[in-house]
């Protein structure tokens, strides 16, 4: 392992020691993940960010807003976080979504959907699509270009996130062009071969994942549902164009590859990125690993070939 990534590793450790302690696992949990904000490094200065509450049916989805510039008709990232679908908020991804903001040139907005286990799926994909809905239809007051969209999310994010960008295909919404999904949750079985050569971590295990799907969807037959687990999928022709970041060291690797070789089956145009030597959530370590930054850095050119294209 290199001396960064241990540095991360060892850092990690200490920061989770200092989260307030809770007898309730999944709030203890989520105190953990909260623990690790400072991995990302200093935040860098956006020219604004605003926070904003999505009407829905019987409750409202916050999303966090930035924009790079104050400019009109910017294209826009909506981007849903990791955490293994019981943890993370706007703030666990604060830090690198602001320097994805400012390296692409785009507004990026963050969603804080609804978690399990008080919220079990569904609800994060209603969620991620009723805030899709609302950007389709929304009136830039924030500036924002409805035709160019792209869906973005990092580990179970990247799960929410490739799920929306089918169901966008399959709805005919207009603007969604790019899918960018790091280290995804895919496949609920956790029996490929690095859920085998790394279940006990780092940064995640392989009883942390069987928990999560547990509280994420608590019907097992129901964990064959595409928008549940997209390795499921089988309607993938019309969904967009896909970056797909890997880390060689992470338990989600296999499935990760697993999906993008579904997405080019059904011809669908992937660029899939391998970053050697780095654990599941170095997108999130910047302030410790430079693979973190050259993750964003690949992320942002990528939203600018295809605005560019």
């Amino acid at each position: 392992m290199n001396s960064q990534v241990q540095a991360a590793i060892d850092a990690s450790a200490k920061l989770v020691a200092l989260a307030p302690p809770s007898a309730d696992p999944v709030a203890a949990a989520r105190n953990a993940y909260r623990q690790l904000i400072p991995l990302a490094g200093e935040p860098e200065a956006v020219h604004s960010v605003t926070d904003h509450l999505i009407e829905a049916p019987d409750h409202q989805i916050p999303i966090r807003i930035y924009d790079p510039s104050g400019g009109r008709d910017l294209p826009a990232v909506i981007f849903f976080h990791g955490g293994w679908f019981i943890g993370g908020d706007l703030e666990t991804h604060d830090r690198p979504l602001r320097a994805l903001a400012n390296a692409a040139g785009c507004i990026v907005i963050a969603v804080d959907y609804r978690l399990a286990p008080e919220y079990p799926f569904p609800a994060a994909i209603d969620d991620g699509y009723a805030v899709l809905q609302w950007i389709a239809s929304e009136d830039t007051d924030f500036g924002i270009d409805r035709n160019r969209l792209i869906i973005a999310g990092d580990s179970a994010g990247g799960a929410i996130a490739t799920v929306l960008a089918r169901r966008a295909a399959e709805n005919h919404v207009p603007g969604v062009l790019l899918q960018v999904l790091l280290y995804p949750v895919t496949d609920p079985s956790l029996k490929t071969g690095s859920w085998k050569e790394f279940a006990d971590g780092p940064s995640i295990t392989i009883d942390i994942a069987r928990l999560a799907w547990q509280m994420y969807v608590p019907n097992a037959a129901e964990r064959q549902n595409a928008d549940a687990a997209p390795i499921f999928a089988t309607n993938l022709s019309s969904s967009p164009k896909a970056l797909i970041i890997i880390a060689e060291y992470d338990p989600l690797h296999d499935e990760g590859i697993a999906y993008a070789d579904l997405l080019k089956q059904a011809g669908v145009k992937v660029k899939t990125s391998i970053y050697k030597e780095m654990p599941h959530g170095f997108f999130q370590m910047a302030g410790y690993i430079d693979e973190g930054k050259q993750a964003i850095a690949e992320v942002a050119r990528a939203i600018k070939d295809v605005l560019k294209n």
